[in-house]
């Protein structure tokens, strides 16, 4: 068929149109509508012409080489059927075929049993990068790279040139970057040290099965770090990964984190993924970009098998919606999966793929597939962003110790809510069905002095169930509606105590009888112990005594406190007199005469110097860092990012009791930072610091 210049040929509605033993020479304008094109037949120049052919869908069946000798791009489906072989770029390799991709649809390669396609194919993956109001502004992008022959500059730095709506800049230290920075705009994750590592060479190969986090601003237009962002697509030329150039498998520690990317340019299901290979968890993690919270660098979502692939920031971002099943790895796409205590392999086949295609920002229709007990927490900042969230799962066989039905929290550098078992900090906690006096335990991180709202939202809870939310440095127990959603305002103050990690916890009861939950925590601050119980029978109470313990194993009364109606959480401080671990308990005394005691917990204590920066966030270019109780001296200080690379130092001669020493920062990524000091004697401090 030939389609002569200024002429259109309007393929109207989902139409099929088979070609048998020849092609589409297009020299004007070709309209494929909602139209799925079929070359049937044997050997034959199926796409020549001289202008570019948008298919819609294309498929080639029966025998032989089907080739492209013009200029051709697919806008949903491509497929290979049969015996058919497809030589995407042409009899002298040059010929273009791509796979295109929007902000509505990114085409995909369907699955291949007996035929093949040849040649370079070009894969677009697009990002809705942005000032409006369904784009994100500048972002990390956790990205797969699905095709094989280029390296990084000549496929996501276009070559150093500067198409509109192609590429990103990008930066570090070393060769071939755009702008050489300190920190570096793309990176590789290292298992085994657990950290992010910059590339220091563009020119290298930019297929890598365990693929890539960058960071994009827009396309190549976008040259200063303040430049106004706009849509772009990252592409990569090469040969398809297909049954007769398999992808290689990724191998995965025991029980430690592994990144991999999506070798083909389809969808594919994670639990597919999963049945096909060994030592590893049916759980995945997936970078969202929308998961800002305050600090706005994104973060990470938890999808696991035992929640029905429901994302953990249980109410909406327009990546990851609340409630929806994701179950599924997109083109161009890499994520994070964890070894069970075996380890093993991800492996990949084209049974792992699906149809159809989905952007991060649109979502993905889909049923819950669980019928159990779900409890959905979310943490979401003054600013109404969605920072963090987790889910617990109740259910028969699940077990409530740490197994392989939980998901260990892969921490963001914004804020952080976690579960905590076990001293395992959890993103998904799974649990035998729900008893009275049940609890759940939440570990905060890196929480701003402002007001956060928990988004609460029970779902299936059994009949006559009931929960309270206690907050223990407020001192507060609110009832909690196991039917509908509850919205908790919590008020973060600069002082280290409100936001101390264990601060949350929820409190079950099947509301036959409240049944006594007692418990106790204790934390350092400065140089005092502070204790805080909560118990859920104060009416009975005479008296609480609060006793420590030193070596001897001798408890002694500190201080004795009185039930108080407003409230059943206790706070209480202790000033340790010398060094040692310090085993502190509470002596319950009842107005019936019987005496019981708490679980006992222990801190040690020692006089030690103490390393402090402030503000902590930072707020500007200078702060301040105080070193309390150390000897005088020469310092060494470095400035640490959290990916392990040094990107400030210096040297100061300290001396007096509070030793402040005044840091000029340079111009820093958002992130979390570690201060390091070292004196003479090579001593060391450290703390953390966050750059929002």
């Amino acid at each position: 068929m030939i389609i002569e210049s200024g002429a259109h040929f309007v393929m109207q509605g989902a139409v099929n149109m088979v070609v048998e033993d020849g092609g589409v020479a297009n020299n004007g304008t070709f309209h494929p509508g909602g139209s799925t094109v079929y070359f049937d037949g044997g050997n034959a120049i199926s796409v020549s012409g001289t202008q570019e052919t948008f298919f819609n869908n294309v498929r080639f069946r029966g025998s032989g080489i089907k080739r492209n000798e013009g200029l051709a791009s697919v806008i949903r489906t491509i497929g290979v059927e049969g015996n058919a072989v497809f030589d995407a770029d042409g009899a002298t390799n040059t010929r273009v075929f791509t796979l295109r991709s929007s902000d509505t649809v990114t085409a995909n390669v369907d699955v291949i049993t007996d035929g093949d396609i040849t040649g370079n194919v070009t894969v677009e993956r697009f990002i809705n990068t942005g000032p409006g109001a369904s784009e994100h502004g500048k972002s990390w992008q956790f990205l797969a790279t699905p095709s094989s022959g280029q390296t990084i500059h000549q496929s996501w730095q276009e070559g150093g040139s500067v198409p509109t709506g192609y590429g990103t800049i990008i930066t570090g230290t070393g060769t071939g970057f755009d702008i050489t920075t300190f920190l570096p705009s793309l990176k590789t994750y290292n298992p085994v040290t657990n950290t992010w590592v910059g590339v220091t060479n563009t020119h290298t190969p930019v297929v890598n099965k365990n693929g890539y986090m960058l960071f994009v601003r827009g396309d190549r237009t976008v040259v200063t770090h303040n430049g106004t962002p706009n849509n772009t697509n990252m592409r990569t030329r090469g040969v398809l990964f297909t049954p007769n150039f398999p992808p290689d498998p990724v191998t995965v520690l025991p029980s430690q984190f592994q990144t991999f990317g999506n070798p083909y340019a389809s969808r594919i299901a994670f639990n597919n993924v999963w049945a096909a290979s060994t030592g590893i968890q049916d759980v995945f993690y997936v970078w969202d970009p929308m998961l800002s919270g305050t600090y706005n660098l994104g973060g990470y979502q938890t999808i696991s098998g035992i929640t029905g692939y429901i994302p953990t920031a249980g109410y909406a971002t327009s990546y990851y919606p609340a409630g929806v099943p994701s179950p599924y790895i997109e083109s161009g796409q890499a994520v994070f999966v964890r070894g069970t205590a075996t380890g093993g392999n991800v492996q990949f086949n084209e049974g792992c793929k699906m149809p159809d295609s989905r952007l991060v920002h649109r979502a993905n229709p889909g049923n819950s597939s669980s019928r159990r007990s779900m409890w959905f927490t979310t943490l979401v900042s003054n600013n109404g962003k969605v920072a963090d969230g987790n889910i617990v799962v109740f259910g028969t066989g699940l077990g409530n110790e740490i197994n392989e039905y939980d998901a260990i929290k892969l921490r963001n550098e914004g804020e952080n809510i976690a579960l905590i078992r076990n001293d395992a900090l959890l993103s998904v906690e799974a649990r035998n069905p729900v008893r009275g006096n049940d609890t759940l335990f939440y570990h905060i991180e890196n929480l701003r002095p402002q007001t956060y709202t928990l988004i609460i939202y029970p779902t299936q809870m059994p009949a006559g169930m009931q929960a309270r939310f206690i907050d223990r440095f407020e001192r507060t127990s609110t009832r909690l509606r196991l039917s509908d959603t509850n919205f908790i305002q919590i008020q973060i103050h600069p002082s280290q105590t409100s936001s101390q990690a264990r601060r949350f916890m929820v409190v079950f009861n099947n509301g036959e009888r409240p049944g006594r939950f007692m418990d106790i925590d204790a934390m350092k601050h400065q140089e005092q112990h502070l204790i805080t119980f909560t118990d859920t029978e104060t009416e009975s109470v005479e008296k609480y005594v609060a006793e420590y313990a030193l070596a001897d194993g001798t408890f002694n009364p500190f201080n004795t406190l009185y039930p108080e109606m407003e409230s059943n959480t206790f706070n209480l401080s202790h000033q340790p007199s010398q060094s040692g671990t310090y085993t502190y308990r509470i002596r319950i005394e009842r107005k019936d005469g019987t005496v019981h005691y708490s679980e006992e917990v222990s801190l040690s204590h020692s006089k030690h110097a103490a390393l402090m920066v402030y503000p902590n966030p930072v707020t500007g270019e200078w702060v301040q860092a105080a070193l309390q109780q150390a000897p005088d001296g020469i310092y060494e200080w470095r400035w640490i990012h959290s990916n392990g690379m040094q990107v400030a130092s210096g040297k100061e001669r300290l001396y007096g009791k509070d030793k402040v020493m005044r840091i000029r920062l340079p111009k820093l990524q958002p992130g979390v930072y570690q201060l390091v000091c070292v004196n003479e004697d090579g001593n060391s401090y450290t703390t953390s610091v966050v750059v929002p």
